[in-house]
């Protein structure tokens, strides 16, 4: 990303941020080209995913491959749901975002994938879950998402 001004988190340099282990969006801190590789703050962790179009200053880019109905999370809070296939590295904004606020419509689908998140989550941080233990962590993610329920929702 030559000529973009970059951030240093622990001496190592990067171009957007996530601040929440659940993001699956981060925003971008300076303007992105098609092809740049940009490197992504979460919680201190790096991880570099390349841009697939220009993204302007303060947009949000894509941490994994998104559906459409899936939650888009920034900062730890659901903004909205994709309305279309959205790829790793991709810009999202009102072309393929809607918010899920002030709608009488539940969210797409209230089932918790806890596969499908163990996969998407694994895939941005780069890390690889043994076969052995996929079902064990699995497991323990549908119990903090029933738990997480619970205290952020307590009277549905």
């Amino acid at each position: 990303m030559s000529g973009v001004r970059s951030v240093s988190a622990s001496g190592t340099a990067w171009q957007a941020t996530a601040l929440a282990a659940s993001d699956n969006i981060a925003i971008v801190l300076a303007p992105v080209a098609a092809g740049d590789e940009v490197a992504v703050d979460m919680n201190g962790s790096v991880v570099t995913i390349t841009a697939c179009e220009a993204i302007a200053l303060g947009h949000k880019i894509a941490l994994v491959d998104l559906r459409e109905g899936d939650a888009l999370t920034k900062y730890g809070e659901c903004i909205g749901e994709a309305t279309q296939p959205i790829a790793r590295g991709a810009w999202v904004h009102i072309h393929n975002l809607r918010s899920r606020r002030g709608r009488d419509e539940p969210p797409s689908s209230d089932e918790f994938d806890a596969y499908a998140y163990l996969e998407a989550a694994a895939s941005a941080v780069s890390l690889t879950i043994p076969p052995a233990s996929r079902d064990a962590v699995a497991a323990n993610l549908a119990r903090l998402h029933a738990l997480a329920r619970d205290i952020l929702a307590p009277d549905e």
